[in-house]
């Protein structure tokens, strides 16, 4: 009975080892996870900058006034230019 106790203690302690691995390995996960958001965030952060130096190079520009067309006044003989 001894012995088969012993057995079942290491296999809980096998167990507790599998636990504290799948722990460490889901932290680690976590951490990777977690640095690559900052890395994310980061490469945003610069586009933004990027973005925000794009409009500041952007000029307004000039509204042109519209020209009005002068009427063209007929002088004398117009009947007679008409005809060619």
């Amino acid at each position: 009975k001894k012995k088969k106790k012993k057995k079942k203690k290491k296999k809980k302690k096998k167990k507790k080892k599998k636990k504290k691995e799948e722990e460490e390995e889901e932290e680690e996960e976590e951490e990777e996870e977690e640095e690559e958001e900052e890395k994310n965030k980061e490469k945003d952060y610069k586009k933004k900058k990027k973005k925000k130096k794009k409009k500041k190079k952007k000029k307004k520009k000039k509204k042109k006034k519209k020209k009005r067309k002068k009427r063209r006044r007929r002088k004398g003989n117009w009947r007679w230019r008409r005809r060619g």
